[in-house]
């Protein structure tokens, strides 16, 4: 497994955590926290991130640590898959319900 180190001055001022890519314009990629997805982190693409993505960010007065997290990625994906399946899926649409 690889890292990169990401250098900002902001970084001791944002929470360590596990970062979802919400989604890339451009350059940048847009890492929100998956703890509290308000606060949300703006860096250079560079393609390293693709959207789904999960990276660990440990925020250092030295910096940033990023480690990609592919095992949660690929999680996080298949229940995104079956959530869509469930929801797509006609007989779930048609299964009663006790209301």
């Amino acid at each position: 497994m690889w890292s990169i180190c990401l250098l900002f001055c902001l970084a001791s001022s944002l929470p360590s955590g596990h970062y979802t890519v919400d989604r890339v314009e451009g350059d940048l990629a847009v890492l929100v926290w998956r703890t509290d997805e308000r606060i949300a982190l703006h860096v250079p693409a560079e393609d390293l991130f693709s959207p789904g993505d999960i990276w660990q960010l440990e925020f250092a007065d030295q910096g940033i640590m990023a480690h990609p997290l592919p095992e949660e990625t690929e999680l996080a994906r298949a229940r995104v898959k079956q959530l869509l399946e469930r929801l797509t899926d006609s007989s779930f649409l048609d299964a009663p319900t006790d209301l």
